[in-house]
């Protein structure tokens, strides 16, 4: 075998990619907003092996910041496949040795990655949650991270980033100034790992990255002043709570309310609902709202009539690997058996299913698009133009809850 079929892959970030990536990420989040870091914990660390370092996903702004946090410190990051549909961000993400990782499937060979990276002494930085929080709550924490955690065999640390989720809400139209404050801790030693059982260690995850930046106001001098702080809300909170009718909600500035019976609420600069007229306050936040209609979808799945369907432009890497093409048009359907495609892909009509026991969250951007992953390829659903925003945040509720009563044994498809 020649002396280059034996080099060693060295997964640690380019210097110079890494160098340009934190200066850009400086100078980009100095120009948003105030951030403080501290990295105490993480400067004793033992530099000798590598390290485990999982964070609090609330914003699309969080690679920058946890750069900013590891500052000299080359990291190697796991991030989405699905980044890596860009051809600039993927050039960055080749020179910064990043492990591309598919969303929600088990990937084998990201997680050998993660191994040989470890191996090397380079910390691993990775979300547990899989996906941004649309509402500020910690989202659902797959129990494989344990497994993971194990096998890594090292230090395990957490940045706490707060401010994060008020600063930059996924579901947002406008950017919302407040500070951000990141602070590492140590979770758990490679000792802890050993003598711990899984559930004291799947709870100190979740207690390591459960920052609610709504508890936190006060304690952080949060002040939102933004005359926009609103906007957007309305495609993840369709359901009015007076009413009960869906798809009538609209905001405008720091209003939310009903166009049917005039419900309405105001987001104060404490990130929670104040009246605006005398109607009572159903919900103070987001994130309660949002699981009023998360209840709603659990009843309907347990009487079996959940049927949501859309308008979707289909789009797939039909041809190259990284590379998605508009490749057709049709109907996306769900309901309690089934979930499904029906439309034209390359010129042929096709109905194409996916299975809902492998499905346990959607990627998505509000607004935007949705992805299911699936064996035979990436599909990301593009709304068709004048179709309901709002139906892409149904889709997702609907999965998750399908899954999380699958697992509890509730349903069955």
């Amino acid at each position: 075998m020649s002396k280059k079929g034996n080099k060693k892959e060295n997964l640690k970030p380019n210097l110079f990619a890494w160098t340009i990536y934190t200066l850009y990420s400086k100078i980009s989040m100095r120009l948003k907003t105030k951030v403080k870091v501290n990295r105490l914990a993480f400067k004793k660390r033992n530099k000798k092996e590598g390290a485990l370092i999982i964070y609090n996903h609330a914003s699309k702004y969080d690679h920058y910041l946890t750069t900013i946090g590891f500052n000299h410190t080359r990291v190697a990051y796991v991030v989405s496949s699905h980044f890596y549909y860009d051809k600039k961000l993927r050039m960055v993400l080749k020179m910064a040795n990043a492990i591309s990782k598919e969303q929600f499937k088990m990937d084998i060979l990201a997680i050998k990655k993660i191994k040989k990276a470890l191996q090397q002494k380079i910390p691993v930085c990775i979300a547990p949650e899989g996906q941004m929080t649309m509402h500020g709550e910690q989202l659902a924490i797959d129990p494989s991270i344990i497994k993971l955690i194990k096998l890594a065999n090292v230090d395990l640390y957490a940045i706490r980033i707060h401010g994060n989720y008020f600063a930059y809400p996924k579901w947002r139209i406008y950017n919302r100034r407040s500070p951000i404050y990141l602070e590492f801790v140590k979770v758990l030693s490679k000792e802890d790992i050993t003598t711990l059982n899984d559930d004291e260690i799947y709870q100190k995850v979740l207690t390591a990255i459960d920052v609610n930046d709504r508890l936190e106001a006060d304690l952080y001098h949060y002040h939102l002043k933004d005359k926009h702080l609103v906007e957007g809300l309305e495609t993840m909170l369709y359901e009015c709570p007076s009413c009960h009718m869906q798809n009538v909600i609209k905001t405008s500035h720091n209003i939310i309310s009903c166009s049917n019976c005039h419900y309405a609420l105001k987001m104060n600069e404490k990130g929670t609902f104040t009246k605006v007229t005398n109607s009572d306050i159903y919900f103070t936040d987001e994130a309660k709202w949002y699981q009023y209609e998360r209840e709603n979808f659990i009843k309907k799945v347990k009487e079996g009539t959940i049927l949501i369907k859309g308008q979707f432009y289909l789009y797939t890497n039909l041809h190259k690997k990284y590379k998605l093409e508009n490749v057709g048009q049709g109907i996306l359907v769900l309901n309690n058996n089934e979930f499904y495609y029906e439309g034209t892909f390359d010129g042929n009509f096709i109905r194409k299913e996916f299975k809902l026991t492998r499905l346990n969250q959607l990627p998505f951007e509000f607004r935007r698009h949705l992805d299911i992953p699936d064996d035979d390829g990436y599909f990301e659903f593009k709304l068709v133009e004048g179709e309901n925003q709002a139906l892409i945040t149904q889709f997702v509720q609907a999965i998750e809850v399908m899954s999380s009563l699958r697992k509890e044994k509730v349903y069955d498809e």
